[in-house]
C-alpha cells in the first residue's frame, strides 16, 4: 500500500474521525478550524487533492467535502489506528460476568453480544463456535411412548439438541440404552459424512437412530451460520449517518435477514484476532456496504 507523509496521515486521520463522528463530508476549513490550526486551508486542500488522487478519500459531489474511501479506511486501520487493549478492571469485570452464568453456549453468545454492543456502542453479532462440520460427542435416548423416543444429542462444538425420533414398536428403555451406548462408542468424534460411511452392520433400531443422527447433523451443518445473536441495534441506528435516512431501514432489514449475514461469516476465516472487513471486502450485497466500516471478532 502506498505510503503517506506524516501530514497526509494526519489529515486522513482527521477526515476519518470527523466523518465517523458527524456523518457529514469533511472540508478543508473544518480540518484547519477543528484540528490542524498550524496548517493553512490552501495547504490542506492540496494534500486532500493528493489523497483523493491516490484513492484514499473522495468527494460525493462537487460542492461537498471529502469522505474516506474503502482504501482510506483500510490504510487507517492497518497503518494509523493504535491497537487498543482493555484495562485490567474491564477484563476482570467481563470475566466476572461470564462466571455468573452457566457454561452454556447460547447464554455465553448472548452475553458476548451484549458486552460487545455496549463496549463498541454499535450493533454486535455473535455466533457459536464454528466448525465446517459438526462432530458428535455424546447422545442419549429416552423412551417417551411406544415407537417414539427423545434423542438428546451433544456435539463437540457445545451445541445440545433434542428431537423426537421414531423407533421400532416394542422397543424398551434398556434397548435404547444399549443401542445408544454402542453407537456413541462407534460415532464419537465423527461428522455426519463419516457416520454415514461407517462400515459395520446395524440392527433395525440402530439403523433408525443412525439415520436420525445423520439428518440432525446435516441440518446443523447446513444452517449453523444462521444461529446468530444480535444486540446493540439501537446504538447503530443512533449513528449520525442513519439519522433521518432510509439507510436505517436497510440496516434493520439486512440484520433481520440471517441468510445475508451468514454470507459474511465464512469470509472471516479461522482467526483468533480482530478482523476488519471494509465495503466490498464483505461482498457486493453485504450489509457492510450500507455503512462505512465493520469490525468482526
Amino acid at each position: 500500500m502506498q505510503g503517506l507523509s506524516e501530514r497526509q496521515r494526519a489529515i486522513l486521520t482527521v477526515i476519518v474521525d470527523e466523518y465517523i463522528r458527524s456523518g457529514v463530508p469533511v472540508g478543508s476549513k473544518s480540518v484547519v478550524d477543528k484540528w490542524l490550526l498550524a496548517i493553512s486551508s490552501a495547504t490542506v486542500r492540496n494534500e486532500m487533492g493528493e489523497l483523493e488522487e491516490a484513492g484514499y478519500i473522495y468527494q460525493p459531489h462537487t460542492s461537498a467535502g471529502r469522505v474516506p474511501s474503502a482504501r482510506g479506511y483500510r490504510y487507517f486501520v492497518e497503518s494509523i489506528l493504535d491497537r487498543a487493549r482493555l484495562s485490567s478492571d474491564e477484563q476482570r469485570t467481563i470475566s466476572h460476568q461470564f462466571h455468573q452464568i452457566e457454561p452454556d453456549v447460547d447464554e455465553w453468545a448472548r452475553l458476548a453480544a451484549s458486552i460487545l454492543a455496549h463496549a463498541s456502542q454499535s450493533a454486535a453479532m455473535v455466533t457459536a463456535p464454528y466448525s465446517p462440520a459438526c462432530r458428535l460427542k455424546h447422545f442419549e435416548l429416552i423412551l417417551m411412548q411406544d415407537a417414539v423416543a427423545l434423542m438428546v444429542t451433544i456435539l463437540q462444538e457445545g451445541n445440545i439438541r433434542q428431537q423426537m425420533i421414531s423407533i421400532p414398536v416394542g422397543t424398551s428403555q434398556d434397548d435404547l440404552a444399549t443401542a445408544g451406548n454402542k453407537l456413541t462408542s462407534f460415532f464419537r468424534g465423527l461428522s455426519a459424512t463419516q457416520i454415514e460411511t461407517y462400515a459395520t452392520e446395524f440392527n433395525p433400531l440402530e439403523k433408525q437412530i443412525r439415520e436420525a443422527l445423520i439428518r440432525l447433523m446435516e441440518n446443523l451443518d447446513a444452517h449453523q451460520y444462521y444461529d446468530m445473536v444480535l444486540d446493540g441495534l439501537v446504538f447503530m441506528l443512533q449513528q449520525p449517518e442513519f439519522a433521518g435516512s432510509r439507510s436505517s431501514y436497510e440496516v434493520v432489514e439486512a440484520l433481520q435477514n440471517r441468510q445475508a449475514l451468514a454470507a459474511i461469516v465464512p469470509k472471516l476465516g479461522n482467526f483468533e484476532d480482530v478482523v476488519v472487513l471494509i465495503g466490498e471486502e464483505a461482498g457486493q450485497n453485504s450489509i457492510l456496504n450500507i455503512g462505512s466500516i465493520g469490525t468482526y471478532l
